[in-house]
């Protein structure tokens, strides 16, 4: 179905809302598990394995970036989830606002 917003022709997003709502519990439940992954045990063991060398700084990098970057994850997954919890309900949506909506994610690098 197409339809003209400000002049720019859109395509109705059809979905089936329970699946929406399915994949928006998934992807929810995703991101809680992600939050249980234990990076720092790995790399404060592997912090005394080389002693005398820059291990342990490298170590101390590489954890911190490694939870940024699941930090970040968890975040990207909530904020689509919700989005698509929201979607769900609201029959209206066109592909384009779907699109803009997650092209809208504030997810800080």
């Amino acid at each position: 179905m197409f339809k003209q917003v400000s002049g720019v022709a859109t395509v109705a997003l059809k979905v089936d809302p329970g699946m929406l709502e399915q994949f928006a519990r998934a992807v929810a439940g995703a991101a809680r598990e992600i939050t249980e992954v234990d990076l720092s045990t790995p790399f404060a063991e592997s912090q005394t394995a080389a002693s005398g060398t820059e291990l342990s700084d490298i170590c101390v990098a590489a954890c911190d970036a490694g939870i940024t970057a699941l930090q970040n994850l968890c975040l990207r997954l909530s904020e689509v989830a919700e989005i698509a919890h929201g979607t769900a309900g609201n029959y209206d949506v066109t592909e384009t606002d779907f699109v803009e909506m997650l092209n809208e994610l504030d997810v800080p690098q």
